[in-house]
C-alpha cells in the first residue's frame, strides 16, 4: 500500500500543475489601420495567427482585446524573433511582370525635363550613386532612396507622365551587404493584387537554393497552376522577368528561360537566413494574408 501511495505522489508531482510551470511570452499588437479594418478581418487575423501558431505548438493563446489589440501568449521554447516574424508578417504574396527599363526611363526622363523647365530642383540628378539596373529599373544606395521617392511622387502626377504610369507600380528590392537597392517598375494594370498570390498556395517548405542557400519553396493549387504556366509563358515569349514579391518588396525577379513552367510550382530566395525561411514557408502555408499590425509590446510570462 505504502508503494501504491508513493506512486500516485510521484505521478501528482510529474502530472498535475507542478508540471504546467512554463516561462513564455505575451506579444501585443495593434492593427496599424484599425478604423479601415472591420471586425470580420479582425478576428480572420486572430485565426490565421493561431493558424500559423499550430504549426510548433498547441501551448497558446491569441485573442482579440476589448481595445481590437491582437495578444498572443506562447509557452514553450521559442526564437523571439521568429516568433514576432509570424506573428506580424503580412504574408502578402504577389507575382508581377517587370517592365524593361527601355519602357520607363523614356517616360521618367519627360520628368526630368520639366524639373529643368520649371527651374526646380531635380532630385534624380542628385542621386550620385546612382545606376541603371541590370534587371529593375535603377540601383541606387538605401540612403537615397528619400530623393528616388520624391521624383516619383513627381512623376505620378506630372501631367505629361500619369497617364503613362497608370497600372505600374514602383518597388523596391532586398538591401545588399553593401547598402545598395533595386527599383523596380512592375506591370499592375490597375490591380491591387496579383493574379497569382497567397491565396494560391497549398504547401510552402524551407528548402534550398541550387547554390545551396536557404530559400522557400512553394506549391500552388490547380488555378494558380494554371495562371503561373501563363504567366511563365508569356515571361518566355516576351523576355521578361517576373518579381516575386512579399509584402510589396521584391524578393527575386527571375527570368524564365525554359518556356511555360507546369504544375505550379516555383521558388522565392532573398538572401536568407535558415530560421526566415522557414518562418516565411510557415507564413505562406496558412494562405491568407493579415493586415499590417504595429508591435506595441514582448514581454516574459509565467504560467502557475
Amino acid at each position: 500500500m505504502k508503494r501504491i501511495a508513493l506512486l500516485s505522489l510521484l505521478l501528482l508531482f510529474s502530472c498535475g500543475n507542478f508540471s504546467q510551470n512554463k516561462e513564455g511570452v505575451k506579444i501585443v499588437c495593434a492593427f496599424a489601420d484599425e478604423t479601415s479594418i472591420s471586425i470580420e478581418e479582425k478576428n480572420s487575423t486572430v485565426e490565421t495567427i493561431k493558424e500559423r501558431l499550430s504549426r510548433f505548438s498547441d501551448d497558446y493563446e491569441v485573442k482579440l482585446s476589448e481595445n481590437n489589440q491582437i495578444v498572443v501568449e506562447y509557452y514553450g521554447e521559442y526564437n523571439e524573433s521568429n516568433l514576432i516574424q509570424i506573428i506580424t508578417n503580412e504574408g502578402k504574396l504577389d507575382f508581377w511582370f517587370c517592365l524593361k527599363k527601355d519602357d520607363v526611363i523614356p517616360i521618367l526622363a519627360q520628368t526630368q525635363a520639366s524639373f529643368n523647365e520649371n527651374g526646380d530642383d531635380d532630385p534624380l540628378m542628385q542621386i550620385e550613386s546612382l545606376k541603371v539596373s541590370y534587371v529593375g529599373i535603377f540601383d541606387l544606395a538605401v540612403k537615397d532612396t528619400l530623393k528616388m521617392n520624391t521624383f516619383l511622387n513627381k512623376v505620378k502626377i506630372e501631367e505629361s507622365t500619369a497617364k503613362e504610369l497608370e497600372g505600374i507600380k514602383f518597388l523596391y528590392g532586398i538591401p545588399d551587404e553593401s547598402g545598395n537597392i533595386t527599383l523596380y517598375a512592375l506591370e499592375t494594370s490597375g490591380r491591387q493584387r496579383a493574379l497569382v498570390n497567397e491565396s494560391h498556395i497549398v504547401n510552402a517548405m524551407q528548402n534550398y537554393n541550387y547554390i545551396g542557400k536557404p530559400c522557400v519553396a512553394i506549391e500552388m493549387n490547380e488555378e494558380g497552376a494554371q495562371r503561373w504556366e501563363l504567366m511563365t509563358g508569356r515571361a518566355y515569349q516576351e523576355q521578361r522577368n517576373i518579381a516575386i514579391t512579399l509584402n510589396n518588396v521584391v524578393f527575386s525577379a527571375p527570368g524564365v528561360s525554359v518556356g511555360p513552367i507546369e504544375g505550379g510550382r516555383s521558388e522565392i530566395s532573398g538572401n536568407f537566413t535558415l530560421e526566415e525561411a522557414q518562418s516565411i514557408s510557415t507564413v505562406l502555408k496558412s494562405k491568407r494574408s493579415i493586415p499590417v499590425l504595429k508591435l506595441l509590446e514582448v514581454k516574459l510570462i509565467k504560467r502557475e
